[in-house]
């Protein structure tokens, strides 16, 4: 099956550089959109660089370039790569007291060559899987308030206003700990008009998944819906960058500037 990956990435509304870096196969944006068309194997990610922290921009660009590098099949273990890839950006900080402590997330998409779908997620990135008109988040966000809301201390509702919800209990690059990696396999292939996007905080925390339904549902082109995704996030006054990579089976009925 041929795929479609549609890459968007954004500076944003009041940030002054862009910490987040996108991989859609072979190809790397952090800036403007980009739309490629690919056969699996392959590998898309988003990966934000952590807030407060030194050069995020610097940790989530060495992490979608050390992805783009590796030549995916169900053979390769994808947990020892982003461990390798935890341990790369380490050694970064390390050697560039500059840079010290600087970390990213990354929410990964793989898909091998039989075309399964494998999730592995570090942080509070998030991968949506939309099917039959309907969008669900698939991935578990490491935030200090998703801690709290499994021990019952917030609600779901109380989440998005909590002061310390952008608190991340899990990145890459933090010398303080390993990173938690959540891996799993999404069951189904994906199927005609299924999408699957990933996406930073910058869309999550401003976009609900009844407007990603009604933005994936409007009739125009697929890079025109996943566009609209992000321009209602910066509407809603979105204070980080705003990425986004979203992956679709090729559409036969439509033109693509590859």
């Amino acid at each position: 099956m041929q795929y479609l990956i549609y890459s968007y990435s954004d500076i944003g509304n009041v940030r002054l550089n862009n910490e987040d870096s996108v991989l859609a196969a072979d190809t790397i944006n952090n800036d403007g959109s980009n739309t490629v068309i690919v056969d699996a194997p392959f590998l898309s990610a988003v990966c934000d660089g952590v807030g407060g922290e030194n050069s995020g921009e610097i940790a989530s660009y060495i992490s979608v370039t050390r992805l783009k590098d590796i030549n995916y099949s169900s053979q390769i273990n994808m947990v020892e790569a982003i461990r390798n890839l935890h341990q790369e950006v380490l050694e970064y900080g390390e050697n560039n007291p500059e840079s010290a402590n600087l970390q990213t997330t990354l929410c990964c998409l793989a898909v091998d060559e039989n075309d399964n779908l494998k999730c592995l997620n570090v942080g509070d990135s998030r991968l949506y899987l939309h099917q039959n008109g309907v969008t669900e988040q698939i991935t578990t966000d490491h935030t200090y308030v998703q801690m709290l809301f499994e021990q019952g201390k917030v609600t779901a509702d109380e989440i998005n206003a909590h002061p310390q919800k952008n608190i991340i209990t899990s990145s890459l690059g933090n010398p303080l700990s390993e990173p938690i990696i959540d891996v799993f396999d999404i069951p189904q292939k994906l199927s005609e008009n299924d999408v699957i996007f990933i996406c930073s905080d910058g869309i999550s925390d401003y976009v609900g998944e009844l407007e990603m339904e009604a933005a994936l549902s409007l009739e125009t082109s697929f890079d025109e819906q996943i566009k609209a995704l992000a321009s209602l996030a910066l509407e809603r006054g979105s204070r980080d960058n705003v990425s986004i990579a979203a992956i679709t089976l090729k559409r036969k009925e439509e033109s693509y500037n590859e």
